[in-house]
């Protein structure tokens, strides 16, 4: 994986070894190292890091602490354990990248099933999870819709003065392109959204004075 000429940051390239350094460790069981190898084509075909990352990282480590204190693993009880092993991780990947894409703990722990919202952020506390979202509404006990709605527009009318000074065709790294087409459509559609929300608003007020 060419991960250096991607133009990743250093913190991915920190992930990405950290993934090879499991494919390489010979006393890992096999389902383990397997887990590594398909994070790594992941990572080289999505350009995607942090799930990838996160799913083998979790295996990895829930085999280890499963290690009774200076013994090596028993494949016996390395195979036995694959199952609960892969499940948590493929679990916990989905977390962090929910939390990525802004859900709270309440919306995600009612998407993955779990008991209850703070039962979900133990988990993620536990496994280095950050859930922005969380941290947002913590501070929050009523939304202020107003500033809102004025920040995203003073917001944007910086945005939209940067963009008239760019020209796509100067990029030279262009190794994100794929997430900046996916955010940048679900922006826009949420931004049509409060489009037609703002102008249903502006036609109520008016009639009704």
């Amino acid at each position: 994986m060419a991960a250096a000429g991607l133009g990743f940051s250093e913190a991915s390239m920190r992930r990405v070894k950290e993934v090879k350094d499991i494919v390489a460790d010979d006393s890992a069981p096999d389902h383990i190292r397997d887990l590594a190898r398909e994070a790594l084509a992941e990572m080289d075909e999505e350009k995607k890091i942090h799930a990838p990352w996160m799913r083998a990282r979790t295996a990895y480590k829930e085999w280890k602490s499963s290690l009774p204190p200076a013994k090596k693993p028993d494949p016996v009880t390395s195979v036995s354990k694959k199952k609960t092993t892969v499940g948590a991780a493929e679990r916990y990947a989905k977390i962090a990248e929910l939390a990525e894409q802004g859900y709270s703990s309440a919306q995600i722990a009612q998407r993955l099933g779990y008991a209850s919202p703070e039962t979900l952020r133990v988990t993620a506390r536990k496994q280095g999870i950050e859930i922005p979202a969380d941290r947002v509404l913590g501070r929050t006990r009523k939304i202020d819709h107003h500033r809102i709605v004025s920040t995203t527009v003073a917001d944007l009318e910086g945005t939209c003065m940067s963009l008239d000074l760019l020209d796509v065709a100067q990029l030279e790294d262009l190794s994100e392109i794929d997430y900046w087409v996916e955010s940048l459509t679900k922006s826009a559609a949420a931004l049509r959204k409060l489009c037609r929300q703002l102008s249903d608003a502006a036609r109520t007020r008016k009639n009704q004075s």
